[in-house]
């Protein structure tokens, strides 16, 4: 039983592994979809600077900057808002991927458990062995004493 528990536990941790290099995986693409969002923001914040820049400034080529500007962070929020979809889903993939690995680990440990319950219990067996061959020694040992006495 020890091999079939010890197989079953190595394939258990294999499956641990596989979940959590899915769990790292979809982690690192999520944070790379919010590096994206931040990316997009700031994009947005620097084309309103321009905007509210050009609307101080007078000038004849001011007009198209300000509408390339306007262009830009219109762009830049429409990225943003896909990305926060795409983040949404993501997040859901992630938390799916957490789950699983918390599954795969809690199952690994409980066959470790079960391993470590048998290896305990064979202990205690060879343990019980030993002081019954003890015993019957120094029983045996006592009788041959006592016969040697008596006669």
């Amino acid at each position: 039983m020890a091999g079939t528990l010890d197989r079953v536990l190595r394939v258990r941790a294999l499956l641990e592994d596989v979940s959590r290099m899915e769990l790292e995986k979809r982690s690192r693409a999520l944070m790379r979809i919010e590096q994206a969002i931040a990316q997009e923001r700031r994009m947005r914040k620097e084309s309103y600077a321009a905007i509210f820049h050009n609307l101080t400034v007078t000038g004849d080529d001011l007009g198209h900057e300000r509408v390339i500007a306007e262009v830009s962070a219109e762009i830049a929020f429409l990225r943003e808002e896909r990305f926060k979809v795409l983040a949404q889903s993501e997040s859901r993939h992630a938390e799916h991927a957490r789950e699983e690995f918390l599954a795969r680990r809690k199952e690994r440990r409980q066959v470790n458990a079960v391993l470590d319950a048998e290896a305990s219990g064979r202990e205690v067996e060879k343990v019980r062995r030993t002081q019954r061959v003890l015993d019957e020694w120094f029983s045996l040992r006592r009788i041959q004493t006592k016969q040697q006495r008596q006669s």
